[in-house]
């Protein structure tokens, strides 16, 4: 549904709709599930989320009506983004979103109470895009961040990029869920150590 024909329900939660490519469930570099987790383990009153398996043939009925019923925000960078990150960068391999400016007001910002994420790597998050119209009529969510990543688990990655989870820290923190982004930030770096460790092992 066009997001000028969508009639808006308020929430004061922040709903979080990890649109996940199929592929990605099995990587044990996947780091969106661990958003999941995070969100599950705070049980907190102000953010939520849930994983959703993209599918091209049959989009999720709870993902639809959300975009239909309440301010919605689609987490994605700028084809201009897109086209710089691919010129260096094998997308096969490269699960970061690049980090830019945040190109949404911030009143836009403040009223949306639901975000999708796309999780996946460059090649299935651009296929999981062009392929779904409904995401097409989204304003879209840049990120900006004056760190660098931490994610160091997949070839030809580059530090001007965020991976799934830090992408949600980051939009936490922007939405003022900080307990939310705190414990995701703990799950995430014990996620590193561990991964570390069997890479070193």
């Amino acid at each position: 549904m066009p997001a000028h024909t969508a009639i808006y329900t308020h929430s004061s939660m922040l709903k979080i709709f990890l649109l996940t490519h199929p592929r990605e469930i099995a990587k044990v570099t996947n780091t969106g599930q661990l958003v999941i987790k995070a969100l599950n383990c705070a049980n907190s009153a102000k953010a939520s989320a849930e994983l959703i398996l993209w599918s091209r043939t049959a989009p999720d009925p709870a993902l639809l009506n959300s975009i239909a019923t309440t301010p919605t925000l689609l987490l994605y960078p700028s084809e201009e983004t897109l086209h710089n990150s691919s010129e260096n960068n094998n997308p096969l391999a490269d699960q970061q979103l690049p980090v830019s400016t945040t190109t949404l007001g911030q009143d836009r910002l403040d009223k949306a109470t639901s975000v999708i994420v796309l999780d996946g790597t460059w090649q299935e998050v651009r296929k999981m895009y062009n392929k779904s119209h409904y995401l097409k009529s989204l304003n879209r969510l840049e990120l900006a961040s004056e760190t660098q990543s931490r994610y160091q688990l997949r070839r030809n990655q580059k530090n001007s990029g965020l991976c799934t989870a830090e992408s949600v820290i980051e939009l936490l923190k922007l939405k003022q869920c900080t307990k939310c982004a705190e414990t995701l930030d703990n799950l995430y770096s014990q996620f590193l150590i561990r991964m570390q460790k069997g890479l070193n092992g």
